[in-house]
């Protein structure tokens, strides 16, 4: 009889595995979780990308030691059902008494050589996974410092919109990162850039952008986004100019003094 075909009700779930994973969002939590109970309960590996593969890989060898100590167990109990130890035919069957009449000075307590080998493996988890997502934090700062430093403000009839806050501005960027990649946002960018410089438009508050651009795989949106007039005195610039066209184009007109009849 093998044990490995037994099927396993539970298995053993770390905080430290808890506090690095609620750090994701919860579509990549969902995902690790899934995978957690998937390898421990079923033997299934599921196939993880990004960040969760990262965090798994991470997380997979502790699970994989505490499954090979749970097969152990069940080893150990099913001697234990057929009466222990089997006896050899070399065996007498009264063991003589071989115990000194003097007792020994044994410690009164034995101490605990054996290592805890969950606590250090489960640090050692806890400690690679910090680092990773140290690592992960870092890469978004320098990715964000690249868009920052690309986004130039383009200016239109002597006026130009600042970038505004930076702190807000990494705020929003930090906040995209979770579902969108870094080169689809500088994508997305070169794309407004762009098209504000060709049309001679005002561009957005760096924050401002973020929070109202549509990082969808959509080419309208970012055109129509693009296209839209950044404030109200734009709006009002060029009613003006249009208005004042008009007022060119009658003094133009021969009959110009008709319009005042």
């Amino acid at each position: 009889m093998t044990t490995q075909t037994q099927t396993r009700d539970s298995f053993i779930f770390y905080r430290s595995f808890y506090e690095t994973i609620s750090d994701l969002d919860d579509k990549q939590q969902l995902q690790i979780y899934k995978a957690i109970a998937e390898l421990s309960l079923n033997d299934n590996l599921i196939a993880l990308e990004g960040i969760s593969k990262t965090i798994f890989r991470l997380i997979e060898p502790q699970l994989k030691a505490n499954k090979r100590r749970y097969l152990n167990g069940l080893k150990g109990g099913e001697h234990g059902l057929k009466g222990g130890r089997p006896k050899t035919e070399n065996n007498p069957k009264i063991t003589p008494n071989l115990t000194p009449k003097k007792p020994q000075d044994n410690p009164k307590i034995t101490p605990n050589l054996t290592p805890n080998k969950n606590v250090n493996v489960n640090k050692n988890v806890n400690e690679e996974c910090k680092s990773e997502l140290i690592n992960h934090n870092q890469n978004i700062n320098v990715d964000f410092q690249e868009f920052w430093d690309h986004y130039t403000p383009i200016e239109c009839n002597g006026r130009m919109v600042g970038k505004d806050s930076k702190k807000l501005a990494e705020e929003k960027y930090q906040k995209l990162r979770s579902k969108y990649s870094h080169n689809l946002i500088m994508s997305r960018l070169e794309k407004y850039l762009t098209n504000c410089k060709k049309s001679s438009i005002l561009t957005k508050a760096v924050h401002r952008w973020l929070t109202t651009t549509d990082f969808n795989d959509n080419e309208e949106c970012t055109s129509i986004v693009a296209n839209t007039i950044a404030t109200k005195q734009d709006l009002q610039k060029n009613q003006d100019a249009e208005v004042y066209k008009r007022f060119l184009e009658r003094t133009n007109d021969p009959n110009y003094i008709n319009y005042f009849k």
